[in-house]
């Protein structure tokens, strides 16, 4: 889908808070709706693009073009939105920032939007061949593909060949969105939210997702090893044993002795103890 829409906003830089808040009236672009929020942080203002309606859909992708002109100024931004990136808690697109004046009483901001092209399928109504059958997901029903899900899935196939209504329960229905994406082969970037990757290894290992497990993997091998020393427990229930070997050997010799002092290092998975004893032999060699 493609379409486009201009703002233009005037505000106080004492109106802008450190909390992000929308300013000006809401605009329809490529049927979906959008808004501008400004936050304040310091001595600067950042402008950033937000889908009021985000929680309503399964993204796949977009690319945005932005041109800004703030008092004169010209800006040209153009942004790439992939997967779940506007849906799982980043929904919104940063368009760009400045340095205020705090002698400059208002400022006039045009912001003009061209959606170049944008792929949106919503989950609260039925698609035929892509989302036609039901699914209770807390208390919300959303609709996905039977045969998709239960070819990806033995826990879904079961879930959905028992006859009953299919009801799962989530503790945070956007991790569960995310890993929607990996089941239909829809671009994800993690990067933008590790926080969710806990809940993310939990949801692919409960519901016996082998394949998403995999693209998962790969996606978390994008980060550098030593950034992911942090979920290593849960990388290593999720049976992601090369990878938790990648962030066993990124350990320095005094991040080692402390987990072994603080940790319970032989709780973890064979490999992963075996991962753990040669770095340990091998430190002690230096």
């Amino acid at each position: 889908m493609e379409g486009s829409a201009e703002f233009n906003i005037g505000f106080s830089p004492l109106d802008v808070c450190e909390k992000a808040e929308s300013f000006g009236d809401e605009r329809n672009i490529a049927g979906q709706n959008y808004q501008v929020l400004l936050v304040r942080s310091g001595g600067k203002i950042s402008v950033s693009l937000y889908l009021t309606d985000w929680k309503k859909y399964l993204l796949y992708h977009g690319y945005y073009s932005c041109v800004s002109t703030l008092v004169g100024h010209i800006k040209k931004t153009k942004s790439l939105v992939q997967g779940s990136n506007l849906l799982s808690c980043h929904n919104s697109v940063m368009v760009f920032s400045f340095l205020i004046d705090e002698q400059e009483a208002w400022f006039t901001l045009n912001l003009r939007v061209i959606v170049e092209d944008f792929y949106v399928y919503a989950l609260s109504s039925p698609i035929p061949h892509f989302a036609e059958s039901p699914m209770q997901v807390n208390d919300k029903k959303i609709y996905v593909s039977k045969a998709i899900l239960s070819a990806q899935s033995p826990f879904f196939a079961e879930l959905f060949n028992s006859g009953d209504e299919v009801q799962i329960h989530v503790a945070t229905p956007r991790d569960f969105r995310v890993l929607l994406h990996f089941l239909y082969g829809i671009p994800v970037s993690l990067q933008r939210h590790p926080d969710s990757i806990p809940a993310l290894l939990e949801l692919v290992d409960r519901f016996q997702c082998p394949i998403a497990k995999l693209a998962i993997e790969q996606k978390l091998e994008e980060f550098r090893p030593s950034d992911l020393k942090k979920f290593l427990e849960e990388i290593d229930q999720c049976g992601m044993r090369r990878l938790a070997k990648k962030i066993v050997d990124s350990f320095t010799g005094e991040e080692l002795r402390k987990f072994r002092e603080e940790g319970d290092m032989f709780s973890f998975s064979a490999s992963t103890v075996d991962a753990f004893i040669i770095k340990l032999m091998s430190q002690m060699q230096l």
